[in-house]
């Protein structure tokens, strides 16, 4: 009994191990740069940049045809643009998003809205791995006249 409960005992600590190795590490954004994503800081350099799908117009279309202007108390007068922070988790899905600069609250709800409604990217690499990465998204809102 006791070479089976030290047998035991061993796998579990080397999953332990294991568990506790797993990189956490958060890259601050990325060189390539569109009109839609800001870096706030020092981007990082990785081998490959997080991106939504193939064309980065690709997310303009998809943040433009999902704000919720319903979701508004007041539509805006002129164009407002929020700042969204998220991390592009490894597997290319979004986590921790939260609106950093925006005019009013229920303009950075709604830029979080859609934001945490994007599917899932194309994750970061660094060195051959995929990696999590913070981005700063930039949602435009637009007066009626020009939507």
């Amino acid at each position: 009994m006791k070479p089976i409960l030290i047998t035991l005992a061993f796998f579990l600590s080397i999953l332990s191990a294991k568990a506790q190795k797993e990189d956490t590490t958060i890259y601050n954004g990325c060189k390539a740069v569109t009109d839609t994503i800001t870096i706030i800081g020092n981007p990082s350099i990785l081998d490959a940049c997080p991106h939504f799908r193939i064309y980065p117009e690709d997310l303009y279309k998809y943040i433009q045809a999902h704000i919720n202007y319903q979701n508004l108390s007041r539509p805006p007068e002129k164009e407002i643009r929020v700042i969204v922070e998220t991390i592009i988790e490894k597997d290319g899905s979004l986590s921790h998003t939260r609106a950093v600069r925006h005019v009013s609250d229920e303009f950075g709800k709604e830029a979080e809205r859609v934001v945490n409604s994007l599917p899932k990217w194309v994750p970061g690499i660094l060195k051959g791995k995929n990696v999590r990465v913070r981005y700063w998204v930039v949602v435009s809102f637009k007066p009626k006249q020009t939507r």
